[in-house]
């Protein structure tokens, strides 16, 4: 018990350093893509989907932006959250959404993301971009440059009528939040 909990408050300061760090320091540190990928996995990590969603392995996907694709999938090699291996995937159709518990939408691609979006409507999946307004228009998580530094806002709402609970200290850390959380 007390490494899960040495390994969750690790992971909160890791992220709370991250988000205090200005884009130069970023730009020495790490690519973008790479930021986003953590992101995704601690995102993962303070998110709790319905016990009917806890099958085993826990599916990240990208779809619209391949460099967070490959980032993502060199971050979660031999990762796991709760005991569920981490697997990263590329969709390249909206057709498998379904397989997926964390759903990033990139730019890249508004189209197909779109079309992801819709088949992860009324699904347990947490959906993140880097679109502007994804927050406010039904998505998740979504992605924001506030004062030079990486920030990210909330939609608890949304987050609650997919079914998942986001963790108090995750909401602690958003620029913003939408809506009402779900405990």
């Amino acid at each position: 018990m007390s490494r899960i909990f040495t390994l969750l408050r690790a992971s909160l300061v890791t992220m709370a350093v991250a988000l205090a760090m200005p884009p130069a320091a970023l730009a020495q540190t790490a690519p973008v893509s790479e930021l986003e990928a953590a992101f995704l996995i601690n995102f993962a990590r303070f998110t709790t989907w319905p016990p009917e969603e806890s099958r085993a392995p826990l599916t990240l996907c990208v779809a619209g932006d391949d460099r967070v694709a490959d980032a993502l999938e060199a971050a979660v090699r031999g990762q796991a959250i709760d005991g569920r291996a981490l697997v990263a995937r590329a969709l390249r159709s909206s057709d498998h959404v379904h397989d997926c518990q964390v759903l990033f939408v990139g730019r890249g691609a508004p189209q197909a993301g779109e079309q992801a979006l819709q088949r992860a409507q009324a699904r347990a999946i947490l959906t993140v971009s880097d679109r502007e307004g994804f927050a406010q228009t039904g998505g998740i998580i979504e992605f924001v440059i506030d004062g030079g530094r990486m920030r990210f806002i909330i939609n608890a709402g949304a987050a609650a009528r997919a079914g998942l609970r986001i963790s108090s200290r995750l909401l602690g850390l958003a620029k913003v939040v939408y809506g009402t959380p779900h405990f």
